[in-house]
């Protein structure tokens, strides 16, 4: 089943989402960094620690960027990891390379009721769209379980939602260095979730990552 084109349209905008345990460092990942295949279920993820409900795994960081698309009236939150260990490559500020083992991952709900988390996982490490499982899941109806929708998904759970299948996602990142859009030094210029708007560049998401370690070679200041 292939996806509204304004999906296809509205793809180059999208942003990521991903996880990380608190037992880790901060925004390292939980699970299998390094899976042999693309899991069909997301309890075989470990991007959760319960699939009921969908309760996070402790000490999940959150992200959002500077610019949101709008999907559908969806309510999106977006995470990423990374493994223990390793570092996303930031010499180039306008093209980062991320680890083996990253996980990219955006939840979308409709009146509040969890519909499609959508995961991004590096499984090779060469940069590039290749290198990416691109993974759509969606939600049973009693929030048990999120079953990997290659295809896509029209009007899931009977919402305006629509969910993209693995090939327009595909067609989406394949503009950008290393398939992930939206966690970039731009995007993230400015104050973390939860947080008040300041003009005070240390409030903001960049910094605070690059104070964590988080990369390879720390911008100095925020980009104006």
């Amino acid at each position: 089943m292939s996806v509204p084109s304004r999906h296809r349209l509205l793809c180059p905008l999208l942003a990521c989402v991903a996880s990380c345990s608190a037992t880790r460092g901060f925004g390292e990942s939980v699970g299998d960094d390094n899976p042999t295949s693309r899991p069909d279920r997301i309890s075989q993820t470990g991007l959760y620690a319960s699939t009921t409900g969908g309760a996070l795994a402790p000490g999940v960081t959150k992200f959002a960027p500077a610019y949101p698309l709008w999907s559908d009236g969806s309510e999106k939150t977006r995470y990423l990891s990374i493994p223990p260990g390793t570092k996303i490559d930031t010499r180039d500020m306008d093209g980062w390379v991320f680890p083996v083992g990253t996980k990219a991952w955006k939840e979308f709900r409709v009146g509040g009721r969890l519909i499609e988390t959508r995961l991004f996982w590096k499984h090779r490490p060469e940069p590039g769209i290749d290198s990416w499982w691109y993974v759509s899941y969606v939600w049973s109806a009693d929030g048990g379980e999120a079953i990997a929708s290659p295809e896509g998904t029209r009007s899931a759970l009977g919402t305006t939602h629509d969910v993209p299948g693995e090939i327009d996602c595909k067609g989406c990142h394949a503009y950008v260095k290393d398939g992930i859009i939206g966690f970039s030094a731009i995007e993230l210029a400015t104050p973390a979730p939860g947080t008040t708007t300041s003009p005070d560049p240390a409030t903001g998401m960049l910094m605070t990552f690059a104070r964590s370690g988080l990369f390879s070679d720390p911008p100095a200041s925020e980009p104006r």
